[in-house]
This record gives C-alpha cells, structure tokens and sequence, in this order.
C-alpha cells in the first residue's frame, strides 16, 4: 500500500460534513470514502466493519492481528477522521490533487486524508512484531465526534493506547482542550420596524447577553492557568437574528464554543454562563450540542514514555480538540500525532507535504515495533 498514491485518490473523493449545511449535497457524506476504503484495507488483510451511528453516515473498522511477539497483546487504535470542511471558499479546485512531486493539495489532503493513509500503509506492513491493531476512520468529527463516541459504545475490550491521526507540524501532543457548545436564545415582540415602541426587539435583548458574557470570557482567560493547556476560552462564534429589515426582530440566537482545560466540565461551563445573565430575562440555553472532554496524558505514562520515544518527537499540547475526547475519558492513554501542519487545515489553499505523509508512515511503523519490544 503506497500512502502517497493513496492520499491522492482519497483528495478525489468528496466527503465533507453535511451538517454546516453550505455544500451541495453531492459532495457532502463519508459514504464514498467508506467504500473505497472498505476495499482497498479487505485487499490488504484488514477485518472490515461498517458502522453507521446516523443514516448515511458510516465509519470504518478495520482489525489485523498482532504477529511475531505481539500476537494476543492489546490492541492499538489508530484514529482518523472521513469527514472535511466545506470547499465553498477554496481558491483551487478542492478534489484535484494536482501532479506536483512534492505537495498533494485539495481539500482534506491535510485534515485527515494523509493521516488516513499514512496510517493504513504503516499497519499494513508493518514487520514481523507488531500488536493487534485497530484502524477507526470516523465519521462526523468535523461537527461532533460521532463516529469516536458511537465505536466507545461497541462492546469493549483491551487496548495498549490510541493514536489519533491528526497534522502536529512534528510534535507528539499529549494533550488538548476539551468543547462546550450551545446555543442562547433571546425571544422579544415583533412589530412594524415604523413603530418600534410596539415590539420587544431581541436582537437588542441579545446585544446585552452578549456584552455580558464578553465579560466572562475574560474573567475566564484571566483565571490561573493549567500547567499545559493553559486558561480556558469562551467564544460568541454564530449570531443570528431578526426575518426582515422592516420588522422588530421576535428572536435572536447565538451559538457559544467554550474550550474547557482539566477541572472543567460542560456542567460547569453552564451554570457559568446561567450566572453570568442570572440579571437577564427572556432568554434560554439549549442542551449542549457537543460536549467533548479535554484530553491530557501524563508524560510518566507508559505509552507514553514509549510513544514519544519511538516517534522520535518533542511533546506538545493544543488549544483545538479531536477524536481523542472519546478515548481518553474511557481510560486509554491517547496521543495525538500526523503528517502536516494544523496551519494548512481548513485553508483555500489546504496541502500537504508528500515528504511528511512518508515521515509519518515511518514513524508509525516504528512506534508499532516498539510496543512489542
């Protein structure tokens, strides 16, 4: 299994995630990306599983044995992710890997195509000692992490550790922030826009919440901060409101991210934000619409003593989160490591280096080694 090839022909299929709900149906699903993958890791010894924790939106399993001194040791997940950002504002064609010997671009050559593949070719060959490992290609990490929390509630079993595939920029992250989202509403009166005194505008109703918990974002970034992840943050990131320019606006909402560092939960997160517009009225918090833990490994940790070693990288930690907020909380040590640069995630211009896929089958294949020595 060549990674490079392989990263190319996953850039040529579609599969971003429907739930931003700007991308033409046609392009969006990790149905495409199942199948292909689904044959081509049968033809190369993997056990093949499908699940689908929504309708029409599958992920992968895929089992091979360990061999030489690693058979019947734990198993090792390597994580990544089907799913994509919309394309709507890409400045090159998002499904053309384009013929260059150095880069692979299009959307999702970085974030998670390459980790994708660079992670199949490392397991599929491995060498002779190496531990049972576990390929899970998920669905729906871009918007929620369904994919990751839906295989936690498969029937358990042994696990040595997790590798969640995801662009480092060469660093072994031992840890991330966790995610709080919600959404706020504030409800007024509509009216003719000619008679305001009419109405209940709630739009202005919304601008005072939001001014009020622009405060506590900075009470929050203000607080003493964790060793390695650092303050948490709050973020008013979506604001909508108002039907017509000549109404008074009945309804307005806002979607909130909150990242949470350890001793942070979404429980917490909430009654923050409760106490926060305690003074306010007409308005309300919806249940949370994702809710994924922060992630720290200590670096005293077995795994990750040896994972750090035999990936030959420095330690690092992240503000953005990943599939490993389902693994982690379940006890299996996680790290967080792939080929590329977060900075190129996401982009117009969205690449990745074909030296890094390369690397990072390398390395892979060499943490697998070192497992069983």
């Amino acid at each position: 299994m060549d990674a490079i090839d392989l990263t190319r022909q996953l850039v040529r299929i579609p599969s971003v995630n429907p739930g931003y709900g700007i991308t033409p149906p046609e392009f969006c699903g990790e149905t495409r990306m199942a199948e292909f993958l689904h044959g081509t890791l049968s033809r190369n010894g993997f056990t093949v599983q499908r699940h689908e924790p929504k309708p029409g939106r599958p992920y992968l399993v895929a089992e091979k044995p360990g061999r030489g001194r690693g058979a019947g040791a734990p198993a090792v997940i390597f994580c990544a992710h089907l799913d994509t950002v919309p394309v709507c504002d890409m400045t090159i064609d998002p499904f053309d890997p384009k013929n260059d010997p150095f880069l692979i671009h299009g959307r999702g050559s970085c974030d998670d195509k390459a980790s994708i593949a660079a992670s199949a070719a490392a397991c599929a060959d491995a060498g002779d000692h190496v531990p049972p490992v576990v390929l899970v290609y998920t669905c729906d990490e871009e918007f929620g992490f369904t994919g990751a929390e839906h295989f936690m509630s498969l029937p358990g079993r042994a696990w040595a550790g997790c590798v969640v595939c995801e662009p480092t920029a060469g660093v072994a992250i031992l840890g991330h922030k966790g995610v709080y989202r919600c959404v706020i509403g504030a409800a007024g009166r509509s009216a003719h826009s000619s008679t305001p005194e009419r109405g209940d505008n709630a739009i202005y109703r919304m601008a005072r919440i939001i001014s009020r918990l622009e405060t506590l974002a900075g009470d929050i970034a203000g607080r003493v901060p964790h060793p390695q992840l650092g303050s948490g943050t709050l973020c008013v990131s979506i604001v909508r409101g108002g039907t017509a320019v000549n109404s008074v606006p009945s309804c307005c909402e806002i979607q909130i991210d909150r990242r949470t560092v350890p001793g942070e939960t979404a429980a917490g997160a909430e009654a923050e934000l409760r106490a926060a517009l305690a003074d306010e009225t007409g308005w309300t918090v919806s249940a949370p619409t994702l809710d994924a833990s922060c992630i720290c490994l200590d670096a005293r940790h077995p795994f990750a003593q040896t994972a750090v070693a035999a990936l030959g990288l420095p330690v690092g930690y992240v503000s953005y989160a990943t599939d490993g907020s389902a693994f982690a909380p379940q006890g299996i040590p996680t790290i967080v490591y792939g080929p590329g640069n977060i900075a190129q995630a996401h982009t117009a211009d969205e690449y990745i280096a074909v030296a890094d896929i390369r690397d990072a089958v390398e390395r892979y294949r060499a943490l697998l080694r070192a497992l069983c020595g």
